[in-house]
């Protein structure tokens, strides 16, 4: 149908045919469309460009002619156009004008290669200039809980309580009166960057009404590293590379991972040093599976009178030394994964401990006797694979008990639940069988929160 179009339609006319980008090879239907282009009038011409010498012999008449590679001038000229639209928009972005200009030296001055890069970079300055106007439209309380998300590391998995716990522990949340937690405070703040697209959604809660965990796709994590501020630098460091600029950061991370955690002995030194500043504010050593020489080093801790947060999670740590109740200001402490038997009777000096995480800790059975009494700011206790400590009614501003053990003496002290009436999140009821009767152990209404919900665990 379209050669007989062709035909009637070119016949004895004197025409110019581009077609362009021809990858068809088939000699066949090649004789067939050129009979019907034959019937042109004299000094009719057909141009034709493609990308492959096969389709360049079956159609030529002519020599064909060989592109060349562009020069470097009208490769830049030809990235210009497609990455900024005009010249003078790369004086304004000078950081991608020099990515580009090595862009265009490895492209060999293929067109095709540089279109496609420079249209490519064009959308990711699109992309970071719409970020930023979205950034700078945040109140500043939303823009410093943003910028400390880059104490994660990029494709982390984040839970939207343990963002939330860590904001807390940094005083980012502010009170509303003694009506709003700081938890609900903090939830607010998240939902809010959530729906800014700041975060994308990963999970939901069992009702699916309740975003629980997101991740930050790598431009916005970068986004967010370039928002920290001078003064308050934030670093994360990952197996064994270690740099000397941070060095004097109030946030710092080590993590060690596939090899790395094979080599990590060999920069305790270098961590020794990289702790040793008193404006740290945020510790996180992970998955140090032969780290413990670092744990030997804790030393270096104890001057730290300025930490919120530190987290020793899958560390092959034994014990924590008394010493660690100088950490006045301490916050949050995630011990989870480690092979911690007993906790000092120091650590009950940590009053202002508002999360305590021993989730994996299997090898911890002994807590202080006066754990309860005097932490008295707890409000989120996560302990699983072990034992729950007693007089746990103690804890009244408790909202996270993700787990209780039951033991055998008088139900192990599962009817003080019912006391704690800021309770939130479900319990799992661990070694229920010593329960004889399990209704006279909970039978409580709260009238100012709602009804937590008991699992029963094996």
């Amino acid at each position: 149908m379209l050669v007989g179009e062709a035909r009637r339609k070119l016949g004895g006319k004197r025409f110019l045919l581009v077609l362009d980008n021809v990858w068809n090879e088939e000699v066949n239907k090649w004789e067939y469309l050129m009979k019907a282009l034959i019937s042109g009038a004299k000094g009719s011409k057909i141009i034709i460009t493609t990308r492959t010498h096969q389709v360049a012999s079956l159609v030529g008449t002519l020599p064909r002619y060989q592109l060349q590679p562009l020069s470097e001038y009208d490769a830049w000229s030809l990235f210009l156009q497609k990455a900024f639209q005009s010249p003078y928009r790369s004086k304004e972005r000078r950081d991608l004008a020099m990515v580009g200009r090595e862009i265009v030296r490895r492209s060999g001055g293929v067109p095709l290669a540089i279109e496609i890069i420079g249209s490519q970079l064009k959308s990711l300055g699109e992309t970071l200039e719409a970020l930023m106007v979205s950034y700078h439209s945040l109140p500043s309380h939303l823009k410093q809980c943003f910028s400390y998300c880059s104490v994660f590391r990029k494709g982390e998995l984040i839970k939207k309580d343990t963002l939330v716990q860590l904001w807390m522990a940094e005083g980012f949340l502010t009170n509303y009166g003694n009506r709003v937690v700081e938890e609900d405070v903090g939830r607010q703040y998240a939902d809010c960057l959530l729906r800014c697209c700041f975060f994308q959604a990963e999970e939901s809660n069992r009702w699916g009404d309740d975003v629980v965990s997101f991740k930050m796709h790598d431009l916005v994590h970068d986004l967010a590293q370039s928002m920290v501020s001078p003064v308050d630098p934030t670093s994360a460091l990952v197996d064994n590379i270690v740099r000397d600029d941070i060095i004097g950061n109030r946030r710092l991370q080590v993590a060690f991972t596939g090899e790395g955690a094979s080599t990590a002995t060999h920069v305790h030194g270098d961590l020794v040093n990289m702790i040793r500043g008193d404006r740290l504010r945020v510790l996180i050593l992970r998955n140090c599976f032969y780290g413990i020489i670092i744990m030997r080093n804790v030393s270096p801790l104890i001057k730290l009178k300025r930490l919120r947060v530190l987290i020793l999670e899958r560390i092959l740590v034994e014990e924590l030394p008394n010493a660690i109740a100088d950490l006045k200001q301490l916050r949050y402490l995630d011990l989870s994964g480690t092979k911690i038997k007993v906790l000092p009777r120091s650590f009950t000096a940590l009053y202002n401990l508002q999360t305590l995480k021993l989730n994996s800790c299997s090898n911890l059975q002994i807590f202080p006797s006066d754990f309860t009494r005097k932490l008295i700011n707890l409000r989120h206790l996560e302990i699983k694979s072990t034992s729950t400590p007693r007089e746990i009614t103690s804890l009244r501003f408790l909202q996270t008990l993700p787990q209780f053990t039951v033991s055998n003496e008088n139900g192990g002290g599962i009817s003080e639940l019912k006391f704690l009436n800021l309770l939130r999140d479900d319990v799992g009821i661990k070694q229920a069988h010593h329960l004889a009767n399990f209704t006279c152990y909970f039978r409580c209404s709260r009238p100012h929160t709602s009804p937590t919900k008991l699992t029963f665990q094996q």
